[in-house]
């Protein structure tokens, strides 16, 4: 196959149409995720409510680079349904002007070569805050086949890379109900035991909530516990941070073992970030102030405090009674003071029915890493692809 290495300023024209921005007038913004995943639409919004940012028309059938992301594969091409849209500076938009089809460019940057290109032409301190500039874009020099290859080639990648993205959709409403599924039947754990005579008591009656605890001796050994190692998948404790208990300084949430953490604040408190503080190498924890702590009496299992709130109807609860700004909402102490907690009659019964949770919780595990697996293949899939489509093998 012959191929020509072709400057792409000679085969693309970099299309500027200004916007006057009218403050009255609605306008639909694009946007680019990374990783070839295409263009995206934003809400519309009132010209008043854009960004201080130049804005340009988008035109069907360019080739769209955004100027900031473009390292990560944040490139696509506008179609039909992006006609009207607009684009801020940030975003590049190329014209073809010669024998090129750029499905093939496109894809062509999202392989690991085309991906080394784009990273190479960027320029920035740091990765999140690498530019590409048009005149570096477009001295970049692709090997190009003639355009009846390019064609070939591109037409190929969209069968097989839509196949690929379809699996991929497919595995993530599966992987979606699965987990609905599980917590519907962690729903009926409690809801059959209220049924069988479990009584409701409010958390604030049977356990302190952001209890006062003295501050251990200078010399003894604590666990520190950073937001980050609070595991939303297991809700555990993973990897934490020992210090002697003076380099602590005021003002962290302090624990004790067997204490309940919780996280108050979004996403955290949604995604799942609680865990029991069941440390064997410290009675004494310290952590985030998002944190809320609940000691449980002697006569309630802390473990069953904990599955329950981690449970998506009590999640969704906490998140109706957040308060707050977007972005920075948190969910009050009262409200955890205030809500109803089943407690079965027995430590029987509480046993068993832990037992019942901690065996779906097994299985949500394993479920999620086959799914997981599953996603790393297809992520594989395209990339090899990909990288067979560049090297003359497709």
């Amino acid at each position: 196959m012959k191929v020509d290495a072709v400057r792409l300023g000679d085969i693309l024209e970099l299309e500027r149409i200004t916007v006057d921005v009218d403050p009255d007038r609605e306008y639909s913004q694009i946007g680019i995720k990374s990783f070839g995943n295409g263009i995206f639409h934003r809400d519309p919004c009132r010209g008043n409510q854009l960004s201080k940012l130049k804005y340009f028309e988008v035109h069907p059938n360019r080739l769209i680079v955004s100027n900031i992301m473009a390292w990560e594969g944040a490139i696509g091409i506008s179609g039909a349904s992006e006609k009207g849209f607009v684009g801020s500076a940030r975003f590049l938009s190329y014209r073809p002007i010669d024998n090129v089809d750029i499905r093939y460019l496109n894809y062509y940057f999202q392989s690991p070569e085309g991906m080394s290109s784009i990273r190479s032409a960027s320029t920035g301190t740091v990765a999140r805050n690498q530019t590409l500039s048009p005149k570096n874009f477009e001295n970049i020099k692709v090997n190009l086949p003639a355009v009846a290859q390019q064609r070939r080639i591109a037409n190929k990648l969209d069968i097989t890379l839509t196949l690929q993205m379809e699996t991929a959709a497919f595995s993530m409403d599966r992987a979606g109900l699965a987990h609905s599924t599980i917590d519907a039947i962690e729903d009926e754990v409690f809801k059959s035991g209220l049924q069988a005579g479990w009584r409701l008591e409010a958390l604030g009656e049977i356990a302190e909530i952001n209890p006062r605890t003295p501050h251990p001796d200078g010399d003894e050994t604590v666990a520190f516990v950073p937001m980050s190692a609070l595991s939303d998948i297991t809700g555990s404790i993973e990897k934490p941070i020992y210090q002697n208990s003076a380099e602590i300084k005021q003002g962290y949430k302090h624990f004790l073992r067997n204490d309940v953490i919780f996280a108050r604040i979004s996403p955290c408190m949604q995604n799942g970030k609680s865990a029991v503080f069941s440390d064997s190498e410290s009675e004494h924890g310290f952590g985030s102030t998002e944190f809320h702590v609940i000691r449980t009496s002697s006569s309630l299992d802390s473990r069953w405090v904990h599955r329950y709130l981690r449970t998506r109807y009590f999640r969704d609860s906490a998140a109706a009674h957040m308060t707050g700004t977007a972005g920075q909402q948190r969910v009050p102490a009262s409200f955890l003071r205030d809500s109803q907690i089943p407690i079965p009659r027995s430590t029987e019964e509480q046993e068993h029915a832990l037992k019942k949770l901690d065996e779906l919780q097994d299985k949500r595990l394993r479920f999620r890493s086959l799914h997981m697996s599953q996603i790393d293949t297809l992520k594989a899939i395209r990339s090899s692809l990909l990288n067979t489509a560049f090297t003359g093998q497709f």
